[in-house]
């Protein structure tokens, strides 16, 4: 009778000791599933907003000398979504451009009309750029705290000695001696390895880090002046003709 009891505690101890430690591994896994998809959601976005517009900007500033003195002032790096290609591309050009209003292009010159052009692009930019930038910190502080999360997670949960302890509950389990204890010992680590947590991996793996953009009012003056050298560098286009659908 008393074997019974015992038996039964022992198994109610066991199951404890296993949806304790699965339950809270769950919800650390499903942490960094979210994580991940986050991580994921902020790329694309970053692609569809901050992507799009630079390109754009490089496309109408056209000219390589135009482009790099751009990234210089705006501490963008010079292979951010940059590629030659996109420069003589139509399709690329048409598509990009197939969706941008009039209004983004307003003036009453075919000078005035780039300018403004420039300015609407850069300030989409600048919000697109403080948009992500918040965005990467709040990822980077969500890492560490998963990363802490898994670290208590494995100070308080250490399988190895979970294992010991389960095996002691079986009164009726032999101990073979020292080497039976050294060979379950390195059996318990191994599977211990095996089924590791890994932690998340650090946004700037995935993401790419923007410096924060100044406000276009702090720019305006310089912008405007590569705007002008573009404008003229390109035989001073009219934008319809450079992009129909504005």
């Amino acid at each position: 009778m008393m074997q019974d009891i015992d038996q039964i505690l022992s198994l109610e101890l066991r199951k404890e000791i296993a949806d304790r430690y699965f339950g809270l591994r769950k919800t650390i896994e499903e942490d960094i599933r979210l994580y991940d998809q986050q991580l994921n959601d902020s790329l694309d976005a970053m692609e569809t907003t901050i992507g799009v517009d630079l390109i754009r900007m490089y496309i109408l500033l056209h000219d390589r000398t135009v482009i790099e003195s751009f990234q210089n002032l705006t501490g963008l790096s010079s292979n951010l979504f940059f590629d030659p290609y996109l420069l003589e591309s139509r399709t690329i050009r048409r598509r990009l451009f197939s969706k941008t209003e009039r209004s983004w292009a307003r003036g009453f010159t075919k000078k005035q009309k780039y300018t403004t052009l420039v300015y609407t692009l850069y300030r989409r930019l600048y919000l697109a750029v403080e948009e992500y930038r918040q965005s990467l910190q709040q990822l980077m502080e969500e890492e560490e705290t998963i990363a802490e999360e898994i670290k208590i997670f494995y100070r308080n949960n250490d399988l190895p000695t979970i294992m010991g302890f389960l095996r002691h509950l079986d009164h009726d389990t032999p101990h073979d001696g020292f080497m039976a204890g050294e060979i379950m010992a390195e059996r318990d680590r191994k599977l211990d390895e095996k089924i590791h947590i890994q932690p998340p991996q650090k946004p700037g793996s995935v993401l790419p880090i923007i410096p924060e953009l100044k406000p276009l009012k702090e720019v305006k003056k310089s912008l405007a002046q590569l705007a002008r050298q573009a404008f003229e560098l390109q035989g001073r286009p009219d934008i319809s003709d450079l992009f129909p659908h504005i």
